[in-house]
Order: structure tokens, then sequence, then C-alpha cells
């Protein structure tokens, strides 16, 4: 495997990005891995959270949103319930999650 920031080149993405991230568990490692995309253009991710399969990557839910909160993601939302952002923890118990970057109007 190789790093999206290695992969695509990500500055040739115009307007509004969104990412849905379905890895498994490997989450934190995308995250790592498409640092420079997601500091350039703050894009919407669409990312289930499941503390089984993270555990099983060897990683955690809290790791995770510590990632997320230091790459600028502070909000979420759920398909359900789009109109109602509410701030992003390591408590967030939802497993589908829309996340929002701070920068996100």
């Amino acid at each position: 495997m190789r790093p999206i920031d290695d992969v695509i080149d990500w500055r040739r993405l115009r307007g509004k990005t969104l990412i849905k991230v379905d890895v498994e568990g490997s989450e934190l490692a995308f995250l790592l891995g498409a640092r420079q995309l997601i500091h350039a253009s703050a894009p919407v991710l669409l990312m289930e959270m499941n503390p089984v399969a993270m555990s099983a990557a060897g990683t955690s839910k809290t790791k995770l949103v510590q990632t997320l909160l230091d790459f600028g993601y502070d909000r979420f939302v759920t398909q359900q319930e789009l109109q109602r952002p509410r701030p992003l923890t390591d408590q967030t118990v939802e497993p589908d999650l829309i996340l929002l970057h701070a920068s996100f109007p």
C-alpha cells in the first residue's frame, strides 16, 4: 500500500472534496497518509468508526479522534441528522460520521 498523498495529485482537485473512508480499522493509517491532502483542502470525510476493527489494526478510537482533532476536524453530523452538527470527541457513539473541518461553514 502507498499513502494517498503519493498516489493522487490532490493539488488538481477543485472545489469542495468529500472522501469516503472505508478501510476497516485502518482509518488512522489513511489519515496519516493523506496528511498533505487534508491540510491543503480540508475535505469532508465520511467515515465509519469501528473500535473492534481499530483494535485489530493496533489503534484505538481515542487515537483516531485525537488525530482528527489535530487535523482540524472538530464536529460531525450523521446521515440521519445533517442539520445537527455536534462536537467530535472520543465519546462519540455513532458509528457512521460525516466529519467536518473547522473551516467548513
